[in-house]
């Protein structure tokens, strides 16, 4: 348990956002302990979501993934986010290697990502400032989100991941430490009378 809330989920504020991560990454066939799985708080309180490396896991286990190709940065420029000022490429543009089977062998083929721009996938707080992240490293929050764009446009198989809504079917996960390395997670899908 140490692990998951010292060096997993550092951020995570409860015990119950750990253990919901747990149930996304046991259904898909993810390990926590791989960064498969992030908690992040998008302004609606916290909630699991697979990981750009959990992705990538899931495309291998279908035998799809062939690797990452080139990553293409548009022309910097200076955005205006809120009243903070930001440094960044205008877009950017990932590519990525599928496995195809074709005559009874598998071929890797090259295929294009979208493009992905600055101004569209910025994160902002609720003061409409960017979000710490983007504000310290847009670069490479950007090449994040296109590589997560291109992954998911390019392997249909990602299309059977199940996500924190289809995990959520209204019960409740809880979490309890007995000890350092014991941990007592448990479902329940018992509707509670008001």
């Amino acid at each position: 348990w140490l692990v998951l809330t010292r060096d997993i989920f550092p951020k995570a504020m409860n015990q119950n956002s750990i253990a919901f991560a747990y149930a996304v990454a046991k259904v898909n066939g993810l390990d926590l302990f791989r960064n498969h799985i992030e908690v992040v708080d998008f302004g609606g309180g916290e909630q699991p979501y697979i990981s750009v490396h959990g992705l990538v896991a899931l495309a291998e286990i279908a035998g799809e993934f062939g690797g990452w190709g080139k990553e293409t940065h548009g022309p910097v420029k200076q955005f205006k986010i809120g009243s903070q000022s930001i440094t960044a490429p205008e877009w950017v543009q990932t590519d990525v290697y599928k496995i195809i089977r074709m005559n009874n062998k598998d071929e890797r083929v090259l295929c294009n990502g979208p493009m992905v721009f600055f101004d569209e996938e910025v994160r902002v707080k609720k003061d409409k400032d960017p979000n710490n992240f983007w504000l310290t490293r847009p670069r490479s929050m950007l090449s994040k989100n296109s590589r997560r764009r291109t992954i998911l446009a390019n392997f249909q198989s990602l299309a059977k991941r199940k996500n924190a809504d289809d995990v959520d079917d209204g019960g409740q996960f809880t979490a309890s430490v007995t000890n350092e390395n014991v941990i007592d997670l448990s479902y329940s899908d018992q509707q509670v009378d008001p």
